[in-house]
């Protein structure tokens, strides 16, 4: 070891200081800060469900209209407790994601061996703000038209409810109503994917 310390000139064997270290802690730190502010990872699962949600109602249509072209019209919600809405609003009813994954009854096993749920699937009726399940109803009596609705937690997302103003009109008399705008009730952060 003393043999060593002869080779190498004085002077050479030098390290970082404290403060160098804790300089470039300082640095690290900060940058590890602004990427994470750029980065917004809650936004970014927020926009990551709601690509889920769009494409699992996009699935959901799908074999809606594979049971559509078997019977010539589309699922009651629920038959026998949630038919087909008769003109008054009465059968104008929904089913719910949050019931499992068998929740439009007449499309499992048929169509599909389970059904998608909602990321965060807490609790039935998303036209609630912070109810995020999915919704399947509103099916017209000669079952040719139906609502298929989710609420997004993205609120900036460009398919929402308050910027595509979408409408029902199943069980009303007086033409078709809007969910979220135009004095509807709805939750702006609507999303609906219907056939009419």
């Amino acid at each position: 070891m003393g043999n060593l310390k002869k080779r190498i000139a004085p002077g050479l064997i030098k390290g970082f200081t404290l403060v160098e270290l804790l300089i470039v802690i300082a640095v690290l730190g900060i940058l590890s800060v602004g990427a994470i502010v750029v980065l917004n990872p809650q936004q970014q699962i927020r926009k990551a469900n709601d690509a889920r949600r769009k494409s699992d109602l996009n699935y959901i249509t799908h074999l809606l209209n594979l049971y559509y072209n078997d019977n010539g019209k589309y699922p009651a919600p629920n038959p026998g407790t949630c038919d087909y809405d008769n003109g008054s609003g009465s059968g104008n009813c929904f089913v719910y994601s949050n019931a499992g994954s068998g929740w439009i009854s007449a499309l499992v096993p048929n169509y599909s061996s389970s059904l998608p749920v909602d990321p965060i699937n807490n609790t039935a009726d998303p036209r609630i703000t912070g109810h995020y399940t999915y919704a399947y109803g509103d099916v017209s009596q000669d079952g040719q038209h139906y609502d298929l609705i989710v609420q997004l937690e993205n609120t900036t997302d460009p398919d929402r409810c308050e910027l595509k103003a979408y409408k029902y009109d199943f069980g009303f008399t007086g033409g078709s109503q809007y969910w979220c705008t135009s004095g509807g009730t709805a939750s702006p952060y609507l999303f609906q994917e219907s056939h009419d």
